[in-house]
């Protein structure tokens, strides 16, 4: 067993400084839910709404840092910054249940790191960058139904 707020206090260390807004009165559902999948944050919370909402908000911090540091990492084409990047994003969007960007993130990672191939990156960060910001829309879309 864990202690729910344990975990959150050594992800938000593990990641940084974050602000984790305490959504006590929620009740979340999956119904709206097109881009992402929760129940595998469901299952790690125990179905614990308050975590539930946590682990999503520690995601909705993480995108525009994800989106920054890839375009950062290409207009350096720094191939060792943009593998590091990927490695940490591709287990943060699998965990909100998006396995293709998942998989697809993992080809940047790996293309990162054989074949430094600039533009296959780019067009790939591109699609990544589209397809996680329209996930934040509809996570945060969800808190705020879930108040």
């Amino acid at each position: 067993p864990y202690d729910p707020q344990e975990l959150i206090n050594k992800i938000a260390q593990v990641i940084g400084n974050i602000t984790i807004k305490n959504n006590s009165a929620s009740t979340n559902k999956n119904h709206d839910l097109k881009l992402t999948n929760l129940n595998y944050i469901k299952s790690a919370a125990g179905n614990d709404n308050d975590l539930i909402n946590e682990f999503v908000t520690i995601f909705i911090n993480q995108v525009p840092d994800f989106i920054e540091s890839f375009n950062n990492a290409l207009n350096n084409s720094d191939f060792d910054k943009i593998a590091k990047i990927a490695h940490t994003a591709k287990s943060s969007v699998a965990m909100m249940g998006m396995k293709q960007l998942a998989n697809d993130t993992k080809r940047i990672e790996e293309i990162a790191r054989n074949d430094k191939n600039n533009s296959t990156i780019e067009k790939l960060i591109r699609k990544f960058e589209n397809q996680i910001t329209q996930a934040k829309i509809e996570l945060e879309n969800f808190l705020k139904n879930a108040q």
